[in-house]
């Protein structure tokens, strides 16, 4: 069985040693090196920054003015209180919280306190960000695309039936190799449906099948002089030492086609792959969690899939961004004067019109993802007596560097904008198309929810009198274009 693109010749019990192949040279990074003044950040995580090639970690709190950013970690002790003004870090330097998931209480709170943004734990290019905004990500803008649409020990070590070295024996032996500062490749298979089979047939043919398809992992990890291991019933891990196995992916869809020609009780198996490189996370405890993200990753595909660890990283880090930056907006709608539900209504809103323009896709995403975070900036309070046109724009603006992290420029810009005006009267008197034209739609979203579900001392507008105001206000407060649509759509 042909396992890569170019396969090297069978090993056998007499061949002697090959050599390790060199090491693939590490590409150049383009970010220059800045300084992160860490607070109550895991070992993971600092390793993790310290790895990146572009960061540097202090937690001295004499160095605080030599950093460039403040990471503070939600996993801050329980009754803890942290604000902005805790931290005596330069003017301007971004003070940003490091969420770990189930942490987003914790982050809704710090941003609260007047934080500059939230990123997921192992999201170091968005830490990055706050320090260089041309250097963002669009990972919640992705994942709100996403959004819409046992066997026992026998012989001490070894699995009883399959005859591989089980979990105990493949811990130990990564534990070995990352003490000895190697950097494996660890590929965790995941058989999806075995729990279906064994619910239609007996344990022999699941044992048997099982075995058989031990052998199969077992030949092809051999043929790299890599080791394979039976985790649990359902989960095998590959661990190739010598970094032989270029073709991942080659190879995982081999084992895949392996794994699907066999059908036990008329339930076709079906394979998750998930790859952890160790050299970029050389912690036990940290590879094992990141194999498993990739693996689950891989399990909710359709069919038998593979998904590298970092891949899955990202998408768990966007996916506790966006689970924040949700928190976030619903506390905010709880301190507006409004009916609950104002964030809401103008991203359902903001998205009618986007599609009535044509929008579809990510781009219809960044509008809606926009609209969602348009109030966030209020989380902060305000000054006492503080005008209360500056109160909002001071808003608008925070809410734009929050959202530039993840959202990307699109996203942030018209977050920051959505108080313009057409005829150039707005705040920083930028007109007519100048104007991002997802502010220009927020804009209007969010007045007509403004009017028709107004504060309790305010009388509501029917959808006449909106349309009356709409018509009123084209051409000199909103985009005519879009005001005629929005009517349109009462």
């Amino acid at each position: 069985m042909t396992t890569a693109t170019e396969t090297p010749p069978q090993a056998t019990d007499e061949a002697p040693e090959a050599a390790a192949p060199a090491a693939p040279a590490i590409p150049e990074r383009d970010r220059p090196r800045k300084v992160v003044y860490g607070v109550s950040l895991t070992d993971s995580s600092l390793n993790r920054m310290r790895d990146c090639g572009f960061l540097d970690v202090i937690d001295d709190p004499e160095r605080i003015e030599d950093a460039d950013v403040v990471a503070v970690s939600t996993r801050i002790p329980p009754g803890r209180t942290v604000s902005r003004e805790d931290f005596n870090a330069k003017p301007g330097v971004p003070i940003v919280a490091v969420c770990h998931a189930g942490g987003e209480a914790v982050a809704v709170e710090l941003m609260r306190g007047g934080f500059s943004g939230v990123i997921a734990e192992g999201n170091e290019p968005a830490l990055y960000s706050f320090i260089d905004p041309e250097d963002f990500t669009e990972s919640m803008v992705e994942t709100y695309v996403e959004n819409e649409g046992a066997s026992g020990a026998a012989g001490g070590n070894v699995d009883p039936v399959t005859g591989l070295r089980n979990a105990a024996a493949f811990e130990a032996d990564l534990c070995d190799l990352l003490a000895a500062s190697a950097t494996p490749v660890l590929l965790m298979l995941r058989l999806r449906n075995l729990d279906t089979a064994r619910q239609r047939t007996d344990p022999l043919t699941v044992n048997v099948l099982r075995r058989r398809l031990a052998d199969a992992y077992e030949d092809a990890a051999r043929r790299y002089a890599a080791e394979t291991y039976a985790v649990d019933r359902n989960t095998f891990a590959i661990v190739d030492s010598r970094l032989v196995i270029m073709e991942l992916r080659t190879f995982a869809e081999n084992l895949m086609r392996v794994t699907e020609s066999y059908a036990p009780a008329g339930v076709p198996m079906v394979l998750a792959v998930g790859a952890v490189d160790c050299g970029e996370v050389m912690d036990l405890e940290a590879v094992l969690q990141q194999a498993e993200q990739a693996v689950a990753a891989a399990s909710h595909a359709p069919a038998s899939a593979f998904v590298r660890g970092a891949e899955a990283a990202m998408l768990l880090a966007s996916v506790t961004e966006m689970q924040v930056a949700s928190r976030l907006a619903a506390q905010v709608d709880e301190l507006l004067p409004y009916p609950d539900g104002h964030y809401s209504r103008v991203t359902t809103l903001a998205g009618r019109i986007g599609e009535e323009l044509g929008m579809k896709g990510k781009e219809l995403a960044g509008l809606k993802l926009a609209a969602l975070l348009h109030d966030v900036g209020r989380a902060v309070a305000p000054d006492e007596g503080e005008d209360p046109d500056d109160v909002l724009q001071d808003a608008a603006e925070r809410a734009g560097r929050y959202a530039l992290t993840s959202g990307g420029e699109d996203v942030a810009k018209a977050v920051q904008h959505q108080r313009e005006r057409w005829d150039g009267e707005g705040p920083e008197g930028i007109a007519a198309e100048e104007i991002p034209l997802f502010a220009r739609i927020i804009a209007i979203a969010d007045a007509i929810d403004i009017w028709m579900r107004p504060a309790p001392d305010e009388s509501a507008l029917g959808s006449v009198a909106v349309v009356e105001k709409l018509e009123e206000e084209s051409g000199s407060r909103f985009d005519p274009t879009i005001a005629k649509l929005a009517a349109g759509l009462l």
